[in-house]
């Protein structure tokens, strides 16, 4: 459909009529409608998500033989299996020319697994990776806050000062005429 010369277009779409059902007093008074009940599934990215499955799934539920001992140390496991997936690759390497396409194929699948196995326990680290994220950039700005906090009580307090000696001067210079203007400029600013 062509748009007629002279009319405008929305750059976003109109909101819902529905939305008005929420105003600040619907909501005070408790007669807006309740929420909606969250649905059980989503979409993202074309995958279809449950949201009452974990959000990282153990590799024995999704039929991937896990390689690591969970009882054991996470790091220790991840540089385990990673010299593990150095050796086969190198080994990989020196048995190409003289393996058959069926040995290759073994020790491929092997280098999957062990990516496989990786992947997974690195992704195990995400959410303490996201906490530890937003612990920093909580403290960064509060860094910056409290900066910004000395910053305007030093121009606060420089301020200050200036107008007590711009008074002192003036009234140095007036003959002490304007005193009530001092007095009251050092009560407000008490």
């Amino acid at each position: 459909m062509a748009q007629q010369p002279g009319t405008a277009t929305l750059a976003m779409p109109v909101p819902p009529a529905y939305y008005r059902k929420y105003s600040s007093t619907a909501v005070k008074d408790g007669t807006c409608p309740s929420p909606p009940v969250p649905p059980e599934t989503y979409a993202c990215f074309g995958h279809e998500c449950n949201i009452t499955q974990r959000f990282i799934q153990p590799l024995s539920d999704c039929g991937i033989e896990e390689l690591f001992d969970k009882s054991k140390d996470r790091l220790a496991e991840l540089k385990r299996l990673n010299r593990e997936t150095l050796s086969e690759f190198i080994a990989l390497t020196e048995h190409m020319s003289a393996s058959t396409p069926e040995e290759i194929n073994k020790k491929v699948q092997r280098l999957e697994l062990l990516f496989t196995n990786l992947h997974h326990l690195l992704n195990e680290f995400r959410p303490h990776q996201g906490r530890e994220t937003i612990r920093a950039m909580l403290e960064a700005q509060l860094r910056e806050r409290d900066a910004m906090i000395a910053n305007l009580t030093q121009t606060f307090q420089d301020t200050r000062e200036a107008l007590g000696k711009m008074f002192h001067n003036a009234q140095t210079q007036n003959g002490g005429a304007g005193t009530d203007h001092a007095d009251a400029m050092d009560t407000t600013t008490s």
